[in-house]
Order: C-alpha cells, then structure tokens, then sequence
C-alpha cells in the first residue's frame, strides 16, 4: 500500500538479495518465498471486507441526522440545540453511528458521510 515493488527477509543471502533488486529496478515485483502467504492471506481478507454489505440501512433517521451534522463539524451542543436534544443523547447516537457502520472515530464518520453524499465538500 505505500508504494513496495519488493519485500526480503534480513536473512536473504547477498546473491538473492541483489536478484532481487535487479528485479525491483527492471519493473518486476520481488516477494520473498516465506512471505508469499502471509500477502496474500492479508489481500484475501481486504477483499472480503471490501465485499461487507453495507450498514447505511441500519441507522434510524436522527441518526442520520445527527451524522449529517457531526460530519459537518458541528459541536455535540451545537446538535442538541438545533435538534432540541441534550448533548448526551446527541453521544448516545454518535456512539451507535459508530458501532452501527463499524467506525472507530470522527474522522472515519466523515469520510463515510462523504462517500454515502450526506455531506459535500
């Protein structure tokens, strides 16, 4: 993900080693042996969360709403004055928003709120 065409152990001998940045310089992607598996186990399991149905339809309409305004950088006091709600319960939705949709922070609900268009840039 950060841009490797090559990945060796520190135990890769030198002849290997050079082949493999021979490789790496020539255009090729050059993976150790021992890694091969554990790459794919992890491509695997990125394919299969990518494939996930999506939660949207679980969420009730306030927490839409609440969503919609979380993601536009309002404050929790700022929602429960505008929807005429206390800011706990404002929490209280935001906390399952979040277990709802499987996000782990306020940047994550933005992000999903830009992709699903409840937000715009």
């Amino acid at each position: 993900q950060a841009g490797a065409s090559g990945y060796v152990l520190k135990a890769t001998n030198t002849e290997d080693l050079l082949a493999a940045i021979r490789a790496v310089h020539s255009g090729q992607v050059c993976i150790s042996p021992s890694m091969a598996p554990k790459l794919v186990r992890a491509y695997l399991k990125r394919l299969k969360k990518d494939e996930e149905p999506d939660r949207f339809d679980k969420l009730g309409t306030r927490e839409i709403e609440v969503m919609r305004l979380l993601a536009e950088g309002q404050s929790l006091h700022a929602i429960a004055n505008e929807l005429q709600i206390s800011p706990l319960t404002v929490q209280t939705h935001r906390q399952r928003i979040m277990r709802k949709l499987g996000l782990h922070s306020g940047t994550e609900l933005l992000r999903y709120a830009l992709r699903k268009g409840i937000v715009r840039l």
